[in-house]
């Protein structure tokens, strides 16, 4: 596409007002559905991106991004991961109401066969990422371990380490109602019986311990005793000084009192 309205960088038509851009979602033409994102992606930059600010807007976009993520054509998929990746933090509001369902959309395209679209999914990810504090990002994860598939498991877990990896991460963690849901449940998908679940509930688990060590040792402590030898087990050089932090959660919890 050439022309006045065509955006440099991309090549995409911003000139068309934004409802005629959206109304291309659900097109019968797969190139035409993708253009719908992608014109909404290029308007990020623009004079044009406060339209992106208007709460109806906004909202039409995550859906449309949503339902993207499941369509047949790749190319329409990578649209909405480019969308996603672009202009997370300006839909931010948006796609938190929906973040439950949006997320294992764009974690299953982490192992999309085309690598395109697992390179796009990664950066919509980070852009996620970047766009919700760990207050938000962090329960979200915690619930998506509760999902029957292992596949769609294993994918939380791994970017559950990626999350604890934030700063923010550590002041949520912190706080042992925040970190116990996500410690007990990691706990038991580390005794799952699906190799890759386990490798990742491992490598979820000694993230969480590195970024609230204190918090971690607490909450695993308040786990029945064979579950958590389990876990320790499991961890072993993972956890630096976790087995000290036990012993010192165990004295505190012990000693008696102040009167």
């Amino acid at each position: 596409i050439s022309g006045a309205g065509a955006d440099e960088a991309g090549g995409e038509d911003i000139s068309e007002p934004l409802p005629a851009i959206l109304a291309k979602r659900d097109s019968a033409v797969w190139s035409t559905r993708a253009a719908c994102l992608a014109q909404v992606a290029a308007l990020v930059g623009t004079e044009r991106e406060a339209e992106l600010l208007h709460p109806a807007s906004a909202e039409r976009v995550a859906a449309a991004a949503l339902a993207h993520l499941s369509d047949p054509h790749y190319r329409v998929v990578l649209s909405s991961l480019s969308c996603l990746a672009k202009g997370a933090h300006i839909l931010a509001p948006a796609l938190e109401v929906v973040l439950e369902r949006l997320l294992p959309k764009v974690l299953v395209r982490r192992g999309d066969p085309k690598e395109p679209v697992r390179a796009r999914a990664d950066a919509a990810l980070a852009a996620l990422r970047a766009a919700f504090p760990a207050e938000v990002l962090l329960p979200v994860l915690g619930r998506l371990l509760d999902q029957s598939s292992p596949r769609a498991r294993t994918a939380a877990l791994d970017l559950l380490v990626d999350a604890c990896q934030d700063a923010e991460a550590t002041a949520y963690l912190a706080h042992g109602a925040h970190a116990r849901p996500l410690v007990h449940k990691a706990g038991a998908l580390a005794q799952d019986k699906q190799p890759e679940l386990r490798r990742a509930a491992v490598n979820a688990l000694a993230a969480l311990h590195g970024a609230a060590p204190a918090s971690f040792a607490a909450q695993l402590a308040l786990m029945p005793l064979q579950p958590q030898l389990a876990v320790r087990r499991a961890l072993g050089d993972l956890a630096p000084g976790l087995e000290s932090q036990i012993q010192h959660h165990a004295r505190a919890k012990a000693a008696p009192r102040a009167p």
